[in-house]
């Protein structure tokens, strides 16, 4: 597999270093949905730490820099947020990026975290069961996730990571209401403590660009939940607010702007 050229960790003291965000991105062969979180992070004007996952294994193959698991990369994010020292960390991502921001939020006792259309769980029989969309567009990372899904089984499930978790970490998850694959991949976080979903009247993958960058600005820069849902319901109004997926449209757009 070709490894993108593209730097695999951006670390940047912010304009106001009191507060740090994480951002994961998403899958490695589109630039869209990655430089649009770089453009909101910068924006914000906090520190900042920038990853990007060269390949496409959910940051468990690592990233390089002398990291192999996705145990290393939260320890190398740890590492920088002790030399930035900020009073608090936000941590972000979309899509594999997401899955991603909900484990290492819970790892690193994130004060909030934002999931966008997050994968949930990596299991090869749940995407065969449910005809996910990505298993074929995909199929080479999940079948290396699967050849080493005993070695990394406990990060594997983003639920029973934030459940096993004395003090689950605020974390909201944002999806598209009318695309079925992502209201599927949201259903384990149903009723998972410290979790609320928050939907779009979209139907695609790419709900980070249907929710709009002057909201999203206003979300992520927030330091507590209150603020966020304050922020949502001022923008998105409160009928949507903490939606269940399972009450959502099944119907299955194509993605229309990043397809995924």
């Amino acid at each position: 597999m070709a490894v993108s050229e593209r730097p695999t960790i951006v670390v940047e003291r912010g304009r106001d270093p009191s507060g740090l965000i994480v951002a994961f991105s998403g899958r490695a062969p589109h630039a869209s949905a990655p430089l649009f979180m770089a453009d909101l992070t910068r924006r914000i004007g906090w520190s900042r730490i920038l990853l990007f996952d060269p390949f496409d294994r959910w940051y468990h193959n690592g990233i390089g820099h002398e990291t192999r698991t996705f145990a290393d990369v939260v320890r190398l994010i740890d590492f920088h947020r002790r030399a930035l020292d900020p009073t608090t960390l936000t941590i972000t991502g979309h899509s594999s990026g997401g899955y991603a921001a909900l484990v290492a939020g819970q790892l690193l006792h994130a004060d909030l975290v934002h999931a966008f259309a997050p994968f949930t769980r990596l299991s090869l029989r749940e995407l065969i069961r449910h005809r996910d969309a990505m298993l074929f567009r995909r199929w080479r990372a999940f079948l290396w996730l699967w050849l080493r899904r005993f070695r990394h089984r406990g990060l594997f499930d983003a639920t029973a990571v934030i459940r096993a978790g004395t003090e689950p970490t605020r974390t909201f998850v944002h999806y598209c209401a009318g695309y079925r694959h992502d209201c599927r991949r949201c259903e384990p976080l149903i009723g998972v403590p410290g979790v609320q979903l928050l939907t779009y009247p979209c139907g695609d993958h790419s709900v980070l660009m249907h929710a709009g960058g002057r909201f999203l600005v206003e979300a992520l820069q927030a330091r507590t939940a209150s603020a966020v849902q304050e922020a949502y319901a001022k923008r998105w109004g409160k009928g949507m607010y903490q939606s269940d997926p399972r009450h959502q449209s099944s119907e299955d757009k194509a993605d229309r702007q990043l397809g995924w």
